[in-house]
């Protein structure tokens, strides 16, 4: 695993290469990543519960 300061170096650089396009697709995923509540939608286990 790359240490902490190597891998926001790389994504930085990464970032750097990307389109403005696809910038704020990266971004709104970041932003989703770091929410609580969609994290914890994400983590939610599969309800297979038949619906009554």
């Amino acid at each position: 695993m790359m240490p902490h300061a190597h891998t926001k170096e790389h994504a930085h650089e990464l970032i750097d290469r990307m389109a403005p396009s696809q910038v704020a697709a990266a971004v709104c995923l970041l932003e989703t990543m770091l929410d609580p509540v969609s994290r914890a939608i994400a983590n939610a286990p599969f309800d297979d519960e038949p619906e009554s």
